[in-house]
């Protein structure tokens, strides 16, 4: 699903052309639409940290302009640095006074906040309080359907991305001075990736490096008709919930793992590999292909550039299937965030309107401007009819990631829409034609994501975190075992006893129990 967005020569604006009737005269007779709050909002969040570089949100152009663009005082509150997310949230709403807003990651435990008194049930005002908001989930049913407890309580104010080539960011990144050197085409399905392995192998003794972690997830799994990597994943066949490592497909796709393990063409450090080892390997000629972010493919030339080396990276297509359908998976995340802002049960009434206001700002059109591209004038300009980074952003004191932490947000997470040219602005050529090069054909894998917007019951999300605490240790192990050769594949049967014994039926049958309710939400 892609985002519809208007665009003109002289603006762009987050809605389509269905939202200024949906808004109509309603909106401006709303009491949202007042013009400034005298009123401080008090917002705690584990997300929109302020830049490294300043001390605190008042020091930061984003947090401080923002009370100015939308005339709202907000307190921002965040957890002390270094402490664990999770734990900090966890203490602050056993608090009997909360902040007015929370921002944190609610998707799956939304009716549980809002039944224990936590969060506000938004649906009936955000019609009138915050009507860009509520037009803009009326335009798009999938963002309605995720932004909705199973009971049909909206809940918070969500994070979207304008396109689905921004849910791709992790993909196999090559050496294509290596391929140009041997005459090779850029390999599209596992056949030509082995010779490509073998060529790299022999010529520079060079081999496929990854991290076992998430950004191996899926992998060169697809290829195979698998839908995980090493770690635990379920997936959607028809409406039925599949566990991916229970079927046949996944075991064919460790087994050609193993034996690229077994031929020496696979790094013999990646089990205890991580990020900064991977890139260190690939910047002395250690590995020709890695599966990483796509922001490595940018520091990798740069390092090739510094060192005076001819290396040049590029991202790499995931390859096809076999019979030349495309892959069933690759790294993809939903065109929505788990994480969002909601107003709490401890808000007084004369702040309610302020927080409706303040959550609806990133839905307008000045609202979605600002969320990404900042103060017009400062750090952006109109150029050619096109929001564009001024100089203060591309040649400012600090580099350009830097520069946007402090004047902008919507890059991880944020609010409203994240839109695509805003990320094209920010990011080297190499590392966005890389997303570009990895989500390009492959949109047919979004149909058999497990959504992260289902909801679980309180017993559910103890059964469950219960069984992954076991199974998820349990899959990942044997899966690395078996790519070295620790396991052999012939023990594959007894993985699968041991996956029932971990209780893998259960866990799907509360997904799958999940999954039905989600989809029947209206």
């Amino acid at each position: 699903m892609e985002v519809k967005i208007m665009k003109a020569s002289s603006k762009i604006g987050l809605l389509m052309a269905a939202v200024g009737a949906m808004i109509g005269l309603a909106a401006c007779g709303s009491q949202s639409d007042t013009s400034s709050s005298s009123k401080t909002l008090t917002l705690w969040s584990d997300q929109e940290i302020p830049a490294t570089v300043v001390k605190s949100w008042k020091e930061s152009p984003f947090h401080t302009q923002l009370a100015k663009q939308t005339k709202i005082k907000v307190n921002w509150q965040f957890p002390a640095s270094g402490a664990d997310f999770s734990q900090a949230f966890n203490l602050l709403i056993t608090q009997k006074k909360l902040p007015d807003m929370i921002w944190h990651g609610f998707l799956g435990s939304a009716d549980q906040m809002i039944s224990d008194g936590v969060l506000m049930d938004l649906s009936k005002d955000l019609p009138k309080k915050a009507p860009h908001y509520w037009a803009f989930l009326k335009a798009h049913p999938e963002y309605m359907r995720a932004m909705k407890t199973d009971s049909g309580k909206i809940y918070m104010a969500g994070f979207f991305r304008e396109t689905p080539q921004q849910t791709t960011f992790i993909g196999p990144e090559i050496r294509q001075d290596w391929l140009d050197a041997n005459n090779l085409k850029m390999p599209t399905n596992i056949a030509e990736w082995e010779n490509v392995f073998k060529v790299f192998h022999d010529k520079y003794n060079a081999t496929l490096g990854f991290v076992p972690d998430w950004t191996f997830n899926p992998g060169f799994a697809g290829a195979f008709g698998a839908h995980a990597g090493l770690d635990p994943n379920s997936y959607i066949d028809g409406k039925k919930v599949k566990f991916a490592q229970t079927q046949p497909e996944w075991k064919n796709y460790i087994a050609w793992l193993h034996k690229m393990y077994a031929e020496g063409l696979i790094d013999k450090d990646f089990v205890t590999a991580d990020g900064n080892s991977l890139q260190t390997k690939a910047t002395t000629d250690k590995v020709g292909v890695i599966f990483n972010l796509q922001s490595v493919v940018s520091k990798l030339n740069t390092a090739a550039a510094s060192n005076k080396s001819s290396a040049k990276w590029v991202g790499a297509p995931y390859p096809n299937q076999a019979n030349g359908e495309k892959p069933t998976a690759i790294y993809m995340i939903d065109m929505y965030n788990t994480q969002g802002v909601g107003i709490t049960t401890s808000i007084s009434k004369d702040k309610l309107d302020a927080a409706y206001k303040w959550i609806d700002y990133p839905y307008t059109k000045e609202g979605q401007l600002y969320w990404n591209y900042g103060e017009k004038g400062v750090s952006w300009e109109m150029k050619d009819g096109k929001p564009t980074f001024t100089d203060k952003m591309t040649k400012g004191k600090y580099d350009l990631l830097t520069q946007t932490q402090l004047y902008t947000r919507n890059t991880g997470n944020g609010l409203g829409v994240q839109l695509l040219d805003m990320i094209r602005q920010r990011t080297d050529a190499s590392s966005f034609n890389a997303g570009k090069t990895w989500y390009n054909g492959n949109k047919q894998v979004r149909q058999a994501m497990y959504p992260s917007a289902v909801s679980y019951t309180r017993q559910e999300s103890k059964e469950i975190a219960q069984i992954m605490n076991t199974m998820g240790t349990y899959v990942k192990e044997r899966a690395i075992k078996f790519i070295t050769g620790e396991l052999p594949m012939s023990q594959f049967d007894s993985f699968m006893t041991g996956l029932k014994k971990q209780g893998v039926d259960r866990y799907l049958k509360i997904q799958q129990d999940a999954y039905d309710r989600y989809l029947k939400r209206q």
